[in-house]
This record gives structure tokens, sequence and C-alpha cells, in this order.
């Protein structure tokens, strides 16, 4: 295991000078997938064969993040990110009017939107000349705004493990945090795109554009 973490270290110091960073902003504008609330109502439905019950919302979360960075390693930033998802359910025969006595379908909406704003971290460990690898965690804030509240679903134990991520979303809000590795690859000086992968605060992978100068 020694041996493994000094290799790793040796190749990060040799590496870590690729490029001139310091001193650098990167804009990355991006999309992240799945959309984990939008995933947890599609178990639902595919669980529960319910043909009355459709899942709302995009399956993407949007979003962008700059950073500054601070030398050829460290670098600090920020993330905003926005996803929405929701569900329309029909019941059939739910709802009766006594002066006609006739049973009409009741209809059952609820969605939510998420905006998260975070600090982020960034340690840079391998810089080549067109590839810049970092890892790092982000911390902030989310905004939760719901439509009819009273009709989110409740209980994230139905499914097992599938509902763990919605469980550990809901007890930490409004915290946001976040731990990730990333990648970013460059088609020229200023412009590349981008890929990372985290957990907590949003999307599992996150994919976008970059561009990058010096102020």
């Amino acid at each position: 295991m020694k041996r493994f973490l000094f290799a790793i270290f040796l190749v990060a110091s040799s590496t870590s000078f690729g490029q001139d960073l310091a001193g650098t902003i990167v804009v990355e504008p991006m999309f992240g997938l799945p959309n984990a609330g939008r995933t947890y109502l599609t178990f639902v439905q595919i669980f529960e064969f319910d043909e009355n019950f459709e899942v709302t919302g995009s399956p993407l979360q949007i979003g962008g993040k700059v950073e500054y960075i601070v030398t050829d390693n460290i670098g600090v930033g920020f993330e905003a990110n926005y996803e929405k998802c929701g569900y329309n359910r029909t019941i059939p025969d739910a709802t009766y009017n006594p002066i006609t006595g006739v049973y009409s379908d009741k209809l059952v909406v609820w969605s939510q939107e998420k905006l998260r704003l975070m600090g982020r971290f960034m340690f840079h460990f391998g810089n080549f000349d067109r590839v810049d690898l970092y890892t790092g965690a982000g911390i902030g804030y989310t905004q939760n705004r719901q439509q009819n509240p009273d009709n989110e679903l409740d209980d994230p134990f139905d499914y097992n493990l599938l509902f763990i991520p919605k469980l550990i979303d809901n007890v930490t809000s409004p915290l946001s945090a976040r731990i990730y590795f990333g990648s970013r690859f460059l088609f020229s000086d200023n412009i590349g795109m981008t890929t990372e992968v985290g957990l907590g605060g949003g999307a599992i992978l996150q994919i976008g554009l970059l561009a990058r100068f010096r102020p």
C-alpha cells in the first residue's frame, strides 16, 4: 500500500506542471445526469406498475461552474446547478359528488425544483499539455421549492437501496455538499470539454464545455 501511494505521489509530482495554470480562470457550462429526483419517480412508476402515474421534469440537470486557479495545483471556485422533477397521478373514481351521485377521477400533482449553490476547492494533480486532472470537494446551500408539498412521496424505504440517495438528500437539506473527480480535455489553449464524476450536490456525471483565460 505504501508503495502504491508513493507511486501516485511520484506521478502527480511529475505531471503537475505540464500546463502553467496559475492565474487562470475557467468557465464551464454543463449538464448532468441522471436527475436524481426524476430517477426516483421513474422507479416508483416501474415497480408499482401504475399506468396512471406520469413522471414529469427533464432527465437532465443544468448548471455552470467557474474556477480561479491560484497555483498550478490549487483552485477555488463556485458551482450552480438546477433540476426539476414531479409526477401526475390519476386516481379513478376517487371523488364523489353527492348532488349528482357520480364518482369522478382525482388528479394528484406534485413537483419540485432544486437550485444548488456551492463553493468549490480543487486540487489539480495531473496537468498534461492537453489534459487537466483534478479532485476536490464543494459545500453550499440548496434552495428547494415544491408545488403541492403534501403530495410528496415520503416513504424512501419502499424499494430498499434504490432510494438511499433521495433519503440522504432530504436529510441533509438545505445543506449541499459534493466530492468529485474530474478531467478537462483541451482542443486549443482556451477551449475544451470537461467531465466530472461525483457524489452529492447533484448529478453523478457532469459533462460540459470549458473556456479558460487569464484576466
